[in-house]
């Protein structure tokens, strides 16, 4: 075999093994639907579903409705449980890796979140200590601008009492 065919090959393979991972993905996205199947199950944490209606299996775990409606993850069933109800150990392993994904994300949105709470709570301290400075400076004026407001009222004085003198002369 040549080069040219080995290569020719390994591409087949490849293209071969990318279509079926894509086909297998694509198959595990979609949902399951039950179609009036009722189940009697015991979750990993021991919590007990009698007689519960299975609506779907989605990407995460199972929806299911009896008193109320809720999901249970794949996660928090048994192998064997899961058998029995028909679902695959490569949607439990999608949903595993689909939980890991959420939870990075999760984390990544809690630090953003910390972070501009942090980056607030920071900038209402510095407008606080810029208002707290503004003032002292006000009050640290305030002496000075009492003077200029006092010499202010007694040029004003002195020139009327000028003018007085002036009017009163010049009669």
């Amino acid at each position: 075999m040549n080069t040219q065919e080995f290569m020719v090959r390994a591409a087949s393979v490849y293209t071969t093994s990318v279509l079926a991972l894509l086909a297998t993905g694509s198959l595990l996205a979609q949902d399951i639907t039950f179609t009036n199947k009722t189940a009697t199950f015991t979750s990993l944490d021991g919590r007990v579903f009698t007689n519960v209606t299975l609506v779907k299996a989605n990407d995460y775990g199972i929806v299911w409705k009896g008193d109320g409606i809720g999901l249970i993850p794949y996660t928090k069933l048994s192998p064997e449980v899961l058998e029995s109800l028909g679902i695959h150990q490569e949607r439990v392993e999608r949903a595993k890796m689909l939980e890991k994904r959420k939870a990075a994300l999760d984390a990544q949105r809690r630090a953003a979140t910390a972070a501009a709470l942090q980056q607030d709570t920071v900038n209402k301290q510095l407008d606080q200590q810029a208002r707290l400075e503004a003032r002292a400076a006000e009050e640290k004026d305030a002496p000075r601008k009492a003077a200029l407001a006092e010499i202010t009222a007694l040029e004003v004085q002195i020139k009327a009492a000028g003018d007085e003198v002036r009017h009163t002369a010049a009669a």
